[in-house]
């Protein structure tokens, strides 16, 4: 977990300076969150995150909350996600109004292709 608003991070990976910026990442796994941050960081260093989740683990948070907290989240414009599964897909629908609402569409720049799964 990541939040360059207030600096919390909880990864034990050693991370490289992410900037600060409008982009919130959701990702299944660890691993992959890990590497395509430090991919991106490294390659394209003016391109900032808001937040970043991963939730290999599931702890008490499911998917869809998460996906809820970035679209209320005003420092998160683009939403990105690699999902390999959604445990609760009726819970997630439920998002997908605010998705397709004028408001939140002229910023995000997508959900998934898992959207098409749904």
């Amino acid at each position: 977990m990541l939040n360059t608003e207030n600096g919390f991070i909880t990864s034990f990976a050693i991370q490289p300076v992410i900037k600060k910026g409008n982009i919130g990442i959701i990702a299944q796994t660890g691993l992959f969150l890990g590497i395509m941050m430090d991919i991106v960081t490294s390659n394209h260093p003016s391109i900032g995150f808001s937040k970043s989740w991963e939730w290999e683990t599931k702890y008490d948070v499911e998917d869809y909350e998460v996906l809820d907290f970035l679209l209320k989240d005003e420092q998160t414009k683009v939403i990105g996600m690699y999902m390999e599964g959604i445990k609760n897909g009726r819970a997630f629908t439920t998002l997908l109004p605010v998705l397709r609402s004028p408001s939140w569409f002229s910023r995000a720049e997508g959900l998934s292709t898992a959207k098409k799964q749904l």
